[in-house]
């Protein structure tokens, strides 16, 4: 089966893997690298492209910003 490329939304995924709670603003740097490791590391184990996209729809003054890590573009 060829790989997928996966199109994540970040904020919904990390607050399903913070079980529903609800995330600081103290944790959800850390808590973000966290997740964007993993992701990596399944990019790097040939399960596909991943992109993940966080909107910061209700933020002002965020101008859009493109990173790439270690297989994964967010």
């Amino acid at each position: 089966m060829k790989p997928q490329h996966l199109l994540i939304d970040g904020y919904n995924l990390l607050g399903k893997l913070k079980g529903g709670k609800g995330m600081s603003d103290v944790h959800f740097t850390q808590d973000r690298d966290a997740m964007i490791q993993r992701l990596s590391l399944y990019a790097q184990g040939g399960g596909g492209a991943v992109t993940v996209v966080f909107d910061a729809w209700k933020q002002k003054g965020h101008g859009r910003q493109t990173v790439h890590h270690a297989g994964v573009t967010v």
